[in-house]
């Protein structure tokens, strides 16, 4: 992979307010791509109509080859580029891994991971009062998945040698995770 760039992965489970995060912070100096809209146009691509959501109950070999489609796309960017992403996906038992190591290992401009996090209370709450979706509430389930998301993020950062930032996004204290968010990226992009 040859993008003339510096990508930064910001990830988190949905409902932790990554993307509403995002918004907050000052983005002119970046491009921003979103993994589930690149997956939505390469299934459009393929001719299927399917929503977002339903994107977890497909295959494992079908969602890994879409997320690593997404992030060829991505890598093929220039500029500095941040990657809304999630780092796994839920299905009933199974959790498959959004981001596509074997892919993110031949991206030389992959820079930093970030990861949202909250309380499971916080993201089931807005889960809840998001009729647009349809998500889990239960809280002891959204632990697992950020449990299993720290791990994945745990040791993809040790084995592509990238820094690992952690900004909590809790309920009243949105203006501090946007400052955390700010300076994470400003770390990131550094020259």
């Amino acid at each position: 992979m040859d993008g003339n760039n510096r990508i930064a992965i910001l990830g988190g489970i949905s409902g932790v307010g990554k993307s509403t995060l995002l918004k907050s912070v000052d983005t002119s100096r970046y491009t921003i791509r979103n993994v589930g809209d690149i997956i939505s146009d390469i299934v459009k691509e393929e001719g299927k109509a399917e929503d977002r959501d339903s994107f977890k109950k497909q295959s494992s070999d079908v969602q890994m080859s879409r997320a690593a489609e997404a992030f060829r796309r991505i890598d093929a960017l220039s500029g500095n580029i941040i990657v809304d992403t999630h780092v796994s996906l839920k299905n009933g038992p199974r959790y498959t891994p959004g981001l596509p190591l074997n892919t993110m290992r031949l991206m030389p401009g992959l820079k930093g991971l970030i990861y949202i996090v909250a309380s499971p209370h916080e993201i089931s709450g807005r889960r809840a009062r998001d009729a647009t979706r349809h998500r889990d509430t239960e809280e002891d389930t959204i632990q697992k998945q950020m449990d299993m998301d720290m791990a994945t993020l745990s040791f993809y950062s040790s084995y592509l040698n990238i820094s690992l930032y952690i900004i909590n996004n809790r309920e009243g204290r949105e203006e501090q995770a946007s400052a955390e968010l700010a300076s994470a990226l400003s770390d990131v992009f550094s020259d």
